[in-house]
C-alpha cells in the first residue's frame, strides 16, 4: 500500500511540472520584450526604447512581466542592466 501510494504521488508531482511549464511557455521569458524566445540584442534595444518613452506597448502579453527583469514591479535602467 505504501508503494502505491509513493507512485501516486511522484506521478501527480510530475504532472504538475508539466503543467508548470507549459504554463511559463505560455506566458514567455523573463528578458524576451519581442517574444522570439530568446533574449538578445533586439530585447535590449526594445527595453531602451521603453525606458526613453519611444514606445509604450510590447509584443508580448504581459509587458511587465517581460521588461521587469529585476522583479520590483517597474521598467528601470537596473532591468536594462541585467
Amino acid at each position: 500500500m505504501f508503494l502505491v501510494l509513493c507512485i501516486c504521488l511522484s506521478v501527480c508531482s510530475i504532472c504538475n511540472l508539466g503543467n508548470q511549464a507549459i504554463a511559463a511557455s505560455q506566458i514567455g521569458l523573463i528578458g524576451d520584450l519581442n517574444g522570439d524566445g530568446a533574449i538578445d540584442a533586439l530585447d535590449y534595444s526594445l527595453t531602451k526604447q521603453l525606458l526613453l518613452g519611444l514606445i509604450t506597448d510590447l509584443p508580448v502579453e504581459d509587458d511587465l512581466y517581460a521588461a521587469d527583469v529585476d522583479g520590483d514591479g517597474s521598467v528601470t535602467a537596473l532591468d536594462l542592466s541585467l
